[in-house]
């Protein structure tokens, strides 16, 4: 009984998970293909229930209970494993697999945000509570059980059956009902399913765990001569801007006629007028559906690394130079903007590989006025006033670059803009609301480089980075399908050197960008690049597509026919796009010759991304050459610290202070005195006041792993780390060293700076500060001007200290993941002593307490001076995981740790002597405003 306790749950989700995807990926699967689909979870389970029962019938106490809670600890896992991979599906269309695993535990910092959207109470449970229910409930109730039936009156029923007849009876039992099934191929749409979530899972992280690089060993990468620019002929342009709009296809924008969501929507009227006056590229695409992938094509006129990581972040990781690197270096002003955090996805890095001089992301931005639409940046609006800013002040040509957000996941709609009702679907409806509002910033920037009188001398490429699935093939979002909404991109020139009304005909892709830039402004490559010019230059014979994870999918385009191959996952796809645009009639499997001409594209497909992999390694190997070297290098601030076979000789922490969301680079220099062995690796945390942030990573940006590490090298090792907004302000150490798997962390035999309780080595601090405002404007002699809503002032003191005169917040109403504004005028009554606090009380279904320095930090109470007035605005970050409902914003004074009640009229004060301030509403992830 306790094993059937223990597993039927898991049982329970394994199979219903698997028979929904069946029901959802494919409309032709019977019955017995179904269990074909569950004979590998129905075997695998009947040993694990068997093992199970052989366990708790042991004989040795001490075994029963070692094996015991091993196995419950499996259960559990399986469990929230099942749960997690089906929430994964649910929200995706794809089935996860270990390297998407690997992908999320990774790269957690940036795509937290992103999962957090998409939870909802019931996907919570359906992952927590398998392994609650393991862990917790079935151990509680049969410690109950045991208990109660040890009592001296309990009825005693001896049920016990030979351990190994029950061992043997129950394994040959279900594998009686599970082999057969095994036997039976499952739909090809369903293959995938075949395996145990369970078992696949940590056979992806096996695999996912070796070196990628390792892959590529049997392709011969073809080496590239330096690239270099000469003038030939015409310079139609003196400028160059490209604006990529997040996430838009094709289909989502009034450019190309009709589409598939039911009718033409007029969403996008600017930009067909942009196109009428400049150029329509009739078919254009993405090479990987993933912006950041999209970018280095966009802007290098290269394939990216074909990994699901962003590899060229690294410094000199691309093979060969971008546009703003070769323009900058001819006397170019560059700059890229975006309204999202410049962190993510190490964008920051990836701006400065690509080699602009000027970035300009959220934190760089002025948001009074605008929405925080989606959860990690400002609305596309407000960027046109940095933008004009820019432009404005050059005196010299430029090349720029903007990269929108508000059509980005989860397609929030900014405060202000009135949606409309274009589909039923309110997912799909919001989405191409957000293209349409992104068309509208698309006009309002025309318009403001018009009025700067640049649009005569600029070729503008107005594009999107990648497409957005909603359901079509059974897949959402983006990085999981090579299918035309995901790959298929609107594309479209204006301004110097475009005929107005042209139509590009032809396969075109991202990576014409550079070349076509490059004949505009009158340069020539000294060597063939990869992509033609959109302005004068042929299309492509093919077009290649490559999914962001890894082994999931990719495309080639040869003609109107388009091949997918779907590596394990399923058999090959072929389409006929002339008569198929939508991609509903698979030709695969109709003509063996077809079959085997797709087999064929199949292994170019393969050669094309090995060739371009072992390009990038050994892009990398030579890296190494710049950050390794037999001499010491004259790096940082020396120092000495001795963990045996290397030692860290140098540091630098620059610079000493950042604002949040700002970046710090951290230098370390090793000495390796012998060889290390592989499991020895370093480490680095950032720790602050009551927090620490991990920066581990691979030494020389990835490019020199400690296990190839030689005795006598200096290994300089910089790399840079990027704050959130919402980090904590304060002072934080770098510390570092270096770990072993089985034995934990090193203990240094000798160190000249300080080691903590932890065997960290302290090399160094930096300070983040809150944003900076100007003190003249935000605490004043006079009475600021009341907000409009309110009548008259407040009148809340604390004491004789202080009193509240206004108190408003920016948005009433908000989703996970956005920031909330509380805004306090408060008026200086007397002194207050030092150990004066304020404290910030957030009360609701995920409230939370912090200190709070009022005027982002820059203004504590201790410098207050009686007559004084203080605007304190309050930024609250919320959570994506977050729970709804209604929160409340509370201040509470303390002096040397007595609460100073809030008396007065205009708020309601609280039982606790804190007062509230401000109310805000935090909506569901699924509703949209």
């Amino acid at each position: 009984m306790h094993a059937t306790a223990l597993w039927a749950l898991a049982a329970v989700i394994v199979f219903a998970a698997k028979v929904h995807k069946i029901l959802r990926m494919t409309e032709h699967a019977s019955l017995l293909d179904g269990g074909a689909v569950l004979a590998a979870d129905v075997l695998w389970l009947a040993v694990a229930w068997t093992l199970t029962v052989f366990v708790l019938d042991m004989r040795s106490a001490a075994w029963r209970r070692g094996l015991g809670t091993v196995i419950h600890l499996v259960a559990g896992l399986v469990g929230l494993f099942a749960g997690m991979e089906h929430v994964y599906f649910v929200a995706t269309g794809a089935v996860a697999d270990g390297y998407m695993l690997k992908e999320v535990v990774t790269r957690w910092r940036d795509v937290r945000t992103a999962i957090g959207s998409e939870m909802s109470v019931t996907r919570v449970a359906l992952m927590v509570f398998p392994a609650a229910y393991a862990w917790l409930v079935v151990p509680v109730f049969f410690l109950l059980r045991r208990r109660a039936t040890s009592w001296p009156t309990a009825t005693r029923h001896d049920w016990r059956v030979s351990p190994a007849r029950r061992w043997f009876a129950s394994l040959a039992a279900l594998s009686v009902v599970a082999l057969p099934l095994a036997w039976r191929d499952a739909p090809d749409e369903v293959h995938v399913l075949e395996r145990n979530v369970f078992v696949g899972l940590l056979a992806d992280v096996r695999g996912a765990l070796h070196n990628d690089d390792d892959r590529w060993a049997e392709f011969v990468a073809k080496p590239l001569e330096p690239l270099e620019l000469k003038r030939a002929g015409k310079a139609y342009a003196k400028n160059v801007l490209f604006v990529t709009m997040e996430s838009t296809s094709a289909k989502a924008t009034s450019l190309y006629g009709p589409n598939d969501y039911g009718a033409a929507f007029p969403t996008t009227p600017n930009l067909e007028r942009l196109a009428k006056q400049g150029a329509l590229v009739e078919r254009a695409y993405a090479v990987v559906p993933h912006t950041s992938k999209a970018l280095v094509s966009l802007q290098c006129g290269v394939y990216p690394k074909f990994v699901p990581e962003v590899a060229e972040s690294n410094p000199n990781a691309i093979p060969s130079p971008c546009l703003a690197s070769l323009l900058r270096a001819r006397g170019f002003a560059t700059a890229f903007f975006q309204p999202a955090e410049e962190n993510y996805e190490e964008r920051r890095n990836l701006i400065r590989s690509f080699g602009y001089e000027t970035f300009i992301g959220k934190e760089s931005i002025d948001g009074a006025g605008f929405d925080e639409a989606s959860y990690f940046g400002w609305e596309d609006d407000a960027l046109i006033a940095p933008v004009s800013k820019w432009v404005g002040a050059q005196k010299k040509p430029f090349f720029a670059s903007i990269l929108t957000l508000t059509s980005h996941h989860p397609y929030a709609i900014p405060r202000g803009y009135s949606p409309k009702r274009y589909v039923a679907d309110p997912q799909l409806n919001d989405y191409l609301n957000t293209v349409a509002y992104t068309d509208r910033f698309l006009g309002k920037l025309v318009d403001a480089l018009s009025k700067l009188g640049v649009l005569d001398d600029t070729l503008i490429l107005i594009s999107g980075d990648h497409g957005e699935a909603f359901g079509e093939h059974g897949r959402y979002q983006h990085d999981t399908a090579a299918y035309e909404e995901n790959a298929r991109i609107p594309l479209v020139l204006l301004g110097a050197g475009v005929k107005p009304g042209t139509v590009i005909q032809g396969k075109r892709q991202i990576i014409d960008f550079m070349p076509t830039a490059l004949e505009a402004l009158g340069f020539a490559p000294n060597r063939p690049l990869l992509g033609n010019s959109l302005l004068h230059g042929p299309g492509h014979d093919e077009v290649y597509v490559h999914c962001y994870f890894y082994r999931r999918c990719r495309a080639l385009l040869d003609g109107d026919r388009k091949y997918i191959d779907n590596y394990d996952q399923r058999e090959m796809e072929v389409y006929d796009l002339a008569v198929d645009p939508a991609e509903r009639n698979n030709l695969f499997g109709s003509d063996p010759n077809l079959d085997h001409l797709a087999r064929e594209k199949r292994a170019a497909m393969e050669k094309l991304v090995g060739e371009t992999n072992a390009l990038y390694v050994a892009q990398s190997k030579t890296r190494r050459k710049a950050y390794v070297s037999k001499e010491r290098p004259a790096v940082g601030r020396s120092l000495y610290v001795d963990f045996g076979p290397v030692e860290i000789v140098a540091a630098d922490v620059t610079p000493a202070a950042i604002t949040v969301g700002g970046a710090v680079d951290i230098t370390l220099v090793y000495h390796v005195k012998e060889r290390l062995d592989a499991d020895l690796r370093p480490f680095t945390h950032l720790v602050g006041r009551g927090t620490m942030f991990n920066a581990d990573h691979a030494p020389v940006a990835g490019a020199y792993p400690t296990s190839d590490w030689q005795p006598g090298e200096y290994i300089t090792d910089t790399f840079t780390i990027g704050t959130r907004p919402d980090y904590p302000t304060g002072t934080y150490s770098v510390a570092t060293g270096f770990w072993r798997r089985d034995a934990g962390r090193v203990e240094p035999q000798r160190a000249t700076v300080e080691v903590d309780g932890q065997q960290r080595v302290l090399v160094g601090s930096f300070e983040v500060m809150g944003e900076t405002l100007d003190l003249v404007t935000h605490v004043t002699t006079s009475a600021p001007p009341l907000e409009p809503s309110l009548k008259e002032p407040l009148d809340v003191r604390f004491g004789d200290y202080m009193r509240i005169r206004s108190a408003v917040v920016d948005k009433p109403v908000i989703k996970g993941g956005l920031k909330v504004t509380s805004t306090c005028v408060f008026e200086a009554l007397s002194l207050l002593p030092k150990e004066a606090k304020l404290h910030l009380v957030v009360t609701g279904p995920s409230g939370f307490s912090r200190d709070h320095v009022p005027v982002n930090g820059q203004f504590p109470l201790s410098e207050w001076r009686p007559g004084q007035f203080i605007l304190d605005p309050n930024g609250i970050i919320t959570k994506t995981r977050d729970r709804a409902g209604e929160y409340d914003i509370a201040l509470r004074l303390e002096v040397g740790g007595t609460t100073i009640a809030a008396k007065g009229k205009g708020l309601p004060v609280r039982a606790d002597g804190s007062v509230v301030v401000g109310h805000y509403t935090l909506l569901p992830g699924s509703e949209r405003r």
